[in-house]
């Protein structure tokens, strides 16, 4: 009988430690230990992230973030059922203080040539500025905003959506460079620079009375410029 007890006691013992190992494996919330909090990479993180094309010249790894979540949610709540894109877009840049757009990012205008400023084209100013435009460059941070919404009359699944969505962000992708530096024309001594990329997005689904589905989403893109310069032996 004393066998008996101490056999289950010793596998009441085994049973408690493994549960202790299981919640060691997610993350544990500070405020309240004895629960775990785990955090899941979100459909939306997985389609944009395995949705970019592998010849683009920049791949960036997009991650959820908890206040870009917070501002697509309330912005979605602010307009309803049918809320556009740019109304979206205006709200979530007055949540989070994003003041760039993709523009910016995809279209050139913060990617420096060497050591000319892309937002400053006039010869003359480029030519009294050079040193200045070439400071201002290293280690400047742009973050850019763009929303989509898909809606329920395209008659998409939300798999269908997020592909959808995912492409079109590859194809800003596929705008961007990871250098200025050009082989052949970049000079020994001159400077140029490598541009390295963080993305965030996210994704709310809106039901509306019908039923009938809208997909909101908004991402951000954020290039960080780092100047270099190249050595005359790697020229």
């Amino acid at each position: 009988m004393k066998l008996k007890k101490i056999a289950s006691l010793m596998l009441a013992g085994i049973m408690a430690v493994s549960m202790l190992t299981a919640c060691g494996e997610g993350k544990t919330d500070p405020e309240n230990p004895d629960n775990p909090v785990v955090v899941p990479e979100t459909g939306i993180v997985a389609a944009v992230n395995n949705g970019q094309n592998a010849d683009n010249d920049v791949k960036i790894t997009f991650t959820s973030d908890s206040t870009l979540d917070a501002a697509l949610a309330s912005a979605v709540k602010a307009f309803g059922e049918e809320p556009k894109s740019s109304d979206l877009y205006t709200r979530i840049m007055a949540l989070t203080g994003i003041e760039g757009n993709m523009d910016l990012i995809s279209g050139g205008m913060h990617q420096y040539n060497g050591m000319l400023h892309g937002d400053h084209v006039a010869g003359e100013w480029l030519a009294n500025h050079f040193n200045e435009a070439e400071d201002k460059a290293n280690g400047d941070v742009v973050t850019a905003l763009e929303t989509v919404v898909i809606n329920s009359a395209n008659k998409l699944t939300e798999e269908m959506a997020m592909k959808q969505v995912a492409s079109e962000i590859d194809s800003k992708i596929d705008k961007l460079n990871a250098t200025s530096y050009k082989k052949g024309t970049t000079l020994g001594g001159q400077k140029y620079c490598d541009y390295s990329y963080t993305g965030n997005v996210s994704m709310v689904k809106v039901v509306k009375a019908d039923s009938t589905v809208n997909y909101c989403f908004a991402y951000t893109i954020t290039q960080t410029t780092s100047v270099k310069t190249l050595a005359p032996a790697e020229a």
